[in-house]
């Protein structure tokens, strides 16, 4: 429930949730056919292994270089090992390819953040509409191959089979820019990649607008520096 309890975090579905007009009668929450008819990471990554090298945050990022400012390294080195061995246990539940990174990726994001959006955050106001969140839908899913549905190709096999008009319009995933259509020439191309960059898109109204969070001020003033667990240097600097 974050995404209720603290709005000001410019939380997704927090946000989205304050547009929710009264009249409305229903949502559309597209995670679950999403995040199955396309793996969430391109290209294929193969097994845990190369996955990884690519999506985990080892000690040597920044996320843990900007951490080792904030806390003391015994409190690092027993959260980084803690991380470790978490990630071992879970991965050793899926098979070692990338049918097995696929559902590793979308359980977790599931049970972790997603799958309590719609079921709580969207039913505080209408009727969430969810498909692909039942067995038979992802029965039918395992039997296709992984390779077959990375890079969108499911996808644009359904929309070229059924809907061949819509593949005449270029789209954006992800910061990635998909064309099919050979006539779109390089000056539309540019003007949609200007487009993809946050900044750009709050430019033209494309985004929310936020309004700075006060929340992050207030739990920095109530930390005690002192802490045995923290690097007191580091607090001060986040502080002032």
């Amino acid at each position: 429930m974050n995404d209720v309890a603290t709005p000001s975090l410019y939380l997704f579905i927090a946000q989205i949730s304050a547009y929710i007009m009264t009249d409305m009668k229903a949502v559309w929450e597209g995670v679950f056919p999403g995040s199955s008819l396309v793996p969430p990471h391109n290209p294929p990554p193969g097994n845990f292994e190369v996955f990884s090298k690519q999506e985990c945050n080892f000690i040597e990022s920044l996320r843990w270089k900007a951490l080792s400012r904030i806390f003391n390294q015994k409190f690092m080195d027993e959260m980084y090992e803690g991380f470790l061995q978490s990630f071992d246990q879970e991965k050793d539940k899926y098979p070692n390819n990338g049918d097995g990174v696929s559902q590793f990726v979308i359980n977790n994001r599931m049970r972790n953040r997603t799958a309590t959006n719609p079921l709580q955050v969207y039913s505080n106001k209408v009727l969430p509409f969810t498909p692909g969140l039942n067995k038979d839908f992802w029965n039918i899913i395992a039997k296709i191959p992984y390779e077959l549905r990375t890079n969108f190709k499911l996808y644009f096999e359904i929309y070229n089979r059924h809907f061949p008009q819509m593949m005449q319009f270029p789209f954006v995933s992800g910061s990635t820019l998909f064309n099919y259509n050979p006539t779109i020439d390089n000056t539309i191309k540019n003007a949609i990649r200007k487009l993809v960059p946050w900044r750009f898109q709050a430019k033209l109204g494309l985004l929310f607008t936020w309004e700075r969070s006060k929340l992050v001020r207030k739990i920095l003033n109530t930390i005690d520096e002192t802490h045995p667990d923290l690097n007191p240097e580091g607090v001060l600097e986040l502080k002032n």
